[in-house]
């Protein structure tokens, strides 16, 4: 379908980060369905409080306290005697305690982002989204005529992809590119 932007139903996501919310509303663009988002919600993982497990390898998304959003990350080991696991993009152990706040099952696009996807790259409108995102983010100073993206506008901006497409960690690469 032409111009329609997925849901965030189609999200999987236990209880999205504060950046995330809200929904796609017919033929909104990026910049539209941001503003009509709502705040507030704060990083929640796996159901099940203290019971919650994981298996090594298992593919997951880690709240990072470095950049204030969901990353992905793999779980590299498990401590037997304690339930605590180790993370390759963590140097320290997760406390059985700490894992339903700080993990939960990887974040993967529904089937309406990925048809949004395919529509905006079968219709030739990757710069026409990539535009209205930066519009939306970019500050015009005094006497330029082209706006310029602020460092502190990064995660405003990840939080938008990461909405937009049912991933999660753009910041973690925004932050490597800027």
């Amino acid at each position: 379908q032409r111009g329609v932007r997925p849901p965030a139903s189609a999200q999987r996501s236990p209880t999205p980060p504060a950046q995330l919310g809200g929904g796609f509303r017919g033929s909104d663009s990026v910049v539209e369905h941001i503003r009509a988002r709502s705040r507030g919600k704060s990083p929640g993982g796996r159901q099940g409080g203290a019971q919650a497990t994981y298996a090594r390898g298992e593919l997951v998304d880690y709240h990072s306290s470095s950049y204030q959003c969901w990353i992905p990350a793999r779980v590299d080991e498990i401590e037997a005697e304690t339930g605590a696991v180790k993370l390759d993009v963590r140097s320290d152990v997760v406390p059985l305690r700490d894992q339903p706040h700080l993990l939960r099952p990887r974040t993967r696009p529904g089937r309406s982002q990925i048809e949004w996807v395919h529509s905006v790259m079968r219709d030739g409108r990757i710069e026409i989204e990539a535009q209205s995102i930066f519009r939306h983010s970019a500050t015009r100073l005094e006497g330029q005529t082209h706006g310029v993206l602020r460092y502190e506008a990064l995660a405003r901006i990840a939080a938008e992809l990461d909405a937009t497409l049912g991933i999660s960690g753009s910041l973690r690469y925004l932050h490597s590119e800027f």
